[in-house]
């Protein structure tokens, strides 16, 4: 066996797989390997001779198949079998979520604990970008208003980046509330608790953290980079983790892993675990997990990787981290992608993305949904937002 087409299909799909090789026969049957173990998961309907160097297979990918690279396997009439080592990847299924009506591409950057997914979707106008933000669930996708959506709280705070400002809807209709900024300055917004009750982000150049005190918002300026906050107002950002205490910031510094440097917090959980990344003496990045304990933050525990420089973006409160990561020539043409990844304690690292498509994510609940962009989904250029559901 020399190859297959396609070479890759997600769970829960039925599709034809064309096996390119030689010595096929009539009645030569295709199975796909785990291992070097047959799968009763990828099961095999039936095998077409087309000739003696193509067969095609309808196979049926079980909805708990795991994700991973299999063999395929060739058994003739006379017995003779032919194996092509990992020629056919399995991937997590994925749905499509879309665009708004007349834009071109969209990413998903935050999902509830019910599910609701928040992004941004878009279009290139000329010399700028036409930016909208979008709410979606069970299938269907609702525009907020203009801006660039980075996050949400679960009760449907919606954060713009660029602008910093809230999106709530009220009486049935959605309504912005801009975030107040050190005067005569600009602001931008990066994260928000899942109470909705402190933001952080950036003001003027100096990081700052919004907290709502009797309706409205109180800006306060942090001596560091902000970009993430849990509902204890604990925010992570550039080197480490700032908390207030007794009227006062506190600091404190995220270790890097051996020979590493440039630290940075991506997400907070509600137990203070944080997930991020560092940067090793090539510069390539590691993502990180550190734990919190009654003493600080434990040291960190490298995520690893899926061929190249990785980070971890997303954290749930059962400790499972989501992210992205390089992988060096995976796809037909031989150019490096970028591929959002699913990391457990007990599974590790598990590629959530396929050879044929750049992917990213960004969010996890605590159900084990994920969410982000996938860019083979809108046929070209432009990414589309995406949602993954794991078992």
């Amino acid at each position: 066996m020399t190859a297959t087409v396609p070479n890759t299909a997600p769970q829960d799909t039925t599709l034809d797989v064309q096996v390119s090789g030689s010595g096929f026969d009539r009645g030569s049957r295709v199975d796909m390997a785990l291992d070097g173990v047959v799968t009763p998961r990828v099961k095999t309907n039936s095998t077409r001779f087309v000739n003696k160097s193509t067969l095609v297979a309808n196979i049926t990918i079980a909805v708990d198949a795991e994700p991973d690279l299999y063999d395929v396997q060739v058994t003739t009439t006379k017995g003779k079998r032919g194996i092509g080592i990992e020629l056919f990847e399995i991937s997590y299924a994925m749905t499509l979520l879309g665009t708004l009506p007349g834009l071109d591409g969209s990413a998903a950057h935050s999902i509830s604990e019910s599910g609701e997914i928040v992004g941004g979707s878009v279009r290139s106008v000329g010399s700028y970008w036409d930016e909208r933000i979008f709410i979606w669930k069970n299938g269907v996708m609702e525009e907020v208003g203009p801006g660039a959506a980075i996050a949400a709280s679960e009760n449907r705070r919606v954060l713009s980046h660029r602008t910093a400002s809230v999106w709530e809807e009220l009486g049935g209709v959605w309504q912005e509330t801009f975030l107040p900024t050190i005067p005569g300055t600009s602001s931008n917004a990066n994260g928000i608790s899942s109470d909705g009750r402190f933001i952080v982000g950036g003001s003027g150049g100096r990081a700052v953290q919004w907290r709502e005190v009797a309706g409205s918002w109180t800006i306060e300026s942090l001596p560091g980079g902000a970009i993430a906050v849990n509902s204890d107002g604990l925010t992570v950002g550039t080197g480490g983790v700032w908390t207030k205490e007794s009227g006062a910031w506190t600091f404190y510094a995220l270790a890097p892993l051996p020979g590493g440097t440039d630290v940075l917090g991506w997400a907070i959980n509600d137990f203070g675990d944080v997930a991020g990344s560092d940067r090793d003496g090539s510069g390539s990045g590691r993502a990180i997990l550190w734990r919190k304990t009654s003493a600080g933050w434990a040291a960190p525990e490298y995520l690893g990787t899926l061929g190249g420089s990785s980070s971890a973006t997303g954290l749930n409160n059962a400790g499972h981290v989501v992210g992205f990561s390089d992988v060096p020539g995976e796809n037909r043409d031989g150019r490096g992608q970028q591929r959002a990844f699913l990391w457990t304690p007990t599974e590790g690292m598990v590629d959530l993305g396929n050879r044929d498509t750049d992917s990213v994510a960004w969010d996890i609940n605590d159900l084990g949904q994920i969410v982000g962009s996938s860019r083979k989904a809108a046929g070209g250029n432009e990414s589309v937002a995406a949602l993954w559901e794991p078992l």
